[in-house]
């Protein structure tokens, strides 16, 4: 199983935070006993900002923080 480091993860939510999401602010900060979390989680996160994003009209400061928060958890952005 693939994983990402909770330090990264709690990094790439606080910069969605910032760009306004609420589904990240609503998701658990990590802080397992092995200090890494599953990439689903990663993607999880990424994937209702990006919903809300859209759902908010989505923006140059929405593509920055979903593309910053991506490059963050070490997750490839296919776009």
């Amino acid at each position: 199983m693939s994983t990402i480091k909770d330090g990264n993860y709690n990094a790439a939510r606080k910069i969605l935070i910032e760009a306004g999401s609420k589904t990240a602010e609503k998701a658990h900060p990590q802080h397992t006993s092995s200090g890494s979390c599953p990439r689903d989680y990663g993607i999880k996160l990424i994937n209702e900002a990006g919903d809300e994003f859209t759902q908010l009209g989505y923006t140059k400061v929405h593509e920055k923080a979903i593309a910053a928060a991506t490059k963050k958890m070490g997750l490839v952005s296919r776009t």
